[in-house]
């Protein structure tokens, strides 16, 4: 089994950082997705021995930066993941940046990553699992309180949990089983 952290829109957020930073330590995780804003958040994972994977969010100048890549294709544990800012294209991507939409069309993942409206949601999409661990960020005019997500990946069930980051305390919660 893999655990794996994910968070998204810290904003620069040293206060929700450094208590994320326990929670990996409490939790014994050692892979942390950070899907942007701000790309250098998580620099404080690396800088602890932290496996980071990371993409910018589309404000971010490493949006342009023509070497990182602003939406990724990975496997875990059998499982495709696709990690973008965005739910969808916009008007900052580069190119060359792989498509949301196709991704979604061509079935190209299983469970897709995503941050930028800073609302914590787990839902399914024609088979297609979509997550938002919500954000960090100082505040938000949003409402929702700082959350995380932590995935329990297993060859053919991932455990999915958003936990508020104060409180630590289940917020949304899904069992997803392959096929």
């Amino acid at each position: 089994m893999k655990k794996v952290a994910v968070i998204s829109d810290t904003h620069g957020n040293s206060e929700a950082l450094n208590k994320m930073k326990g929670v990996l330590s409490q939790e014994s995780i050692t892979d942390i997705i950070h899907l942007g804003d701000n790309y250098v958040d998580a620099d404080l994972f690396i800088n602890n021995g932290i496996n980071v994977l990371r993409v910018p969010g589309v404000w971010s100048s490493f949006y342009q930066h023509p070497y990182i890549d602003n939406r990724v294709l990975i496997e875990i544990e059998g499982w495709k993941f696709f990690l973008s800012h965005t739910i969808s294209s916009h008007y900052n991507d580069l190119e060359d940046d792989l498509k949301p939409e196709k991704i979604i069309t061509d079935r190209k993942c299983d469970i897709y990553l995503y941050g930028h409206t800073h609302v914590p949601e787990i839902k399914k999409d024609n088979g297609l699992v979509m997550i938002n661990p919500g954000h960090l960020k100082k505040s938000d005019n949003r409402g929702f309180p700082h959350t995380y997500a932590v995935l329990c990946i297993e060859k053919d069930i991932i455990q999915v949990k958003i936990l508020t980051l104060l409180e630590n305390r289940e917020y949304l919660k899904e069992i997803i089983r392959k096929g």
